[in-house]
């Protein structure tokens, strides 16, 4: 038995997905050897985007409760790769647990896991990005349910680094630092910290 509805998970993958979207601000001019703040943001979104939909799926796939246990606690492994828009890929690496309660349809949902750029391709206004893990990106997810809602907001955590080049003759290194919260109820998604040197300060909300 599933523990969460589709209509459930489909909740979850649609409001993180909002947060997806791409910034109104005018970028600042790139200097030498640096990302501007369009271009490390098209990276930061497409790395918010393998996260959701590698959640929605151990979410949805995942949480099939052994036979007569209630409630009861699994622990998931997941591993996939994803294509990047220009070229390369980006492996993700999770580990998930997963405490549930079939009775009341509660479920606890913890991960913590890593992202790996091989030569992932990105593009912004006709410049390509190469991205590189160095070695990788690690993110900490919490994410509650009853009843089929959230009970509390999605937390994310989002820390590492990565190695980069541009087709314009610019490379260098960029360290992320985010935190991501969803607030499902409140339909509020906010994301806060730094990427490649640039605060990022961000609200979506929805209605």
């Amino acid at each position: 038995m599933m523990l969460m509805k589709r209509g459930t998970i489909g909740a979850i993958a649609t409001a993180a997905l909002l947060a997806a979207c791409s910034e109104s601000d005018d970028p600042a001019g790139a200097k030498r050897d640096e990302l501007t703040r369009a271009e490390a943001l098209v990276i930061v979104d497409a790395i918010a985007q393998v996260t959701v939909d590698d959640h929605t799926t151990v979410i949805g796939s995942g949480a099939a409760s052994p036979a007569g246990a209630t409630p009861g606690t699994i622990t998931v492994e997941h591993a996939s790769t994803h294509p990047c828009p220009v070229d390369g890929r980006v492996a993700v690496a999770l580990s998930a647990t997963l405490t549930y309660d079939e009775e009341v349809q509660s479920l606890d949902y913890d991960a913590e896991g890593s992202l790996t750029h091989e030569t992932c391709g990105f593009e912004h206004e006709d410049v390509t990005i190469t991205v590189n893990g160095d070695p990788s990106i690690a993110f900490e997810t919490h994410a509650a349910f009853s009843g089929g809602t959230a009970t509390e907001p999605i937390t994310e955590s989002v820390q590492g680094a990565f190695l980069w080049s541009t087709s314009d003759g610019r490379s260098g290194r960029c360290v992320i630092d985010l935190e991501k919260v969803t607030d499902l109820v409140a339909k509020r998604h906010t994301l806060q910290g730094e990427a490649c040197g640039h605060t990022i300060e961000r609200t979506i909300t929805w209605t």
